[in-house]
């Protein structure tokens, strides 16, 4: 005969309660962090990136939809590319029976840390169709060298 047991997945998480943790705490450790807290720690609007590598090079694509190539800076400081961006855009059009104005804000920053082996000299962004393209050359000493093996 099978014998049901009746589940109780705080059961286990008691203790820590009883510890001082709080209920945000263990809803965390069951969903992953709050959305609160991520709200808190990451920006409102991170735009989605591909990162690619090959033996030349690594290539970067970031989403970027909304916003024209000019609005679009790609910066690198201190062994850190930094793709920002920022629009501020208001319309108003008038006519005889009617009145529109529209607004629209947006801004983003999102970072990323150069591995050493990249030629930075040699780093070219374009923007084509909603999509950032920045490609990362490697440096000569970074790329695979074929060494013969000889006979004795």
């Amino acid at each position: 005969m099978l014998d049901l047991i009746k589940y109780d997945p705080f059961k286990s998480y008691w203790p820590e309660l009883r510890k001082g943790w709080t209920a945000w705490d263990t809803a965390d450790r069951f969903f992953g962090p709050s959305l609160f807290r991520r709200l808190e720690e990451e920006p409102f609007f991170a735009p989605r990136v591909d990162i690619a590598e090959n033996e030349k090079e690594y290539k970067l694509k970031a989403e970027v939809p909304g916003y024209a190539p000019d609005e679009v800076k790609v910066e690198l400081e201190n062994g850190r590319l930094r793709l920002r961006a920022e629009h501020k855009e208001e319309k108003e059009e008038e006519k005889e029976n009617y009145r529109l104005r529209e607004r629209r804000y947006g801004s983003f920053v999102r970072s990323f840390t150069l591995p050493e082996d990249v030629d930075v000299d040699k780093i070219e962004a374009a923007a084509k169709d909603g999509i950032l393209t920045v490609t990362i050359p490697k440096s000569e000493a970074a790329k695979p060298k074929r060494i013969e093996v000889k006979l004795q």
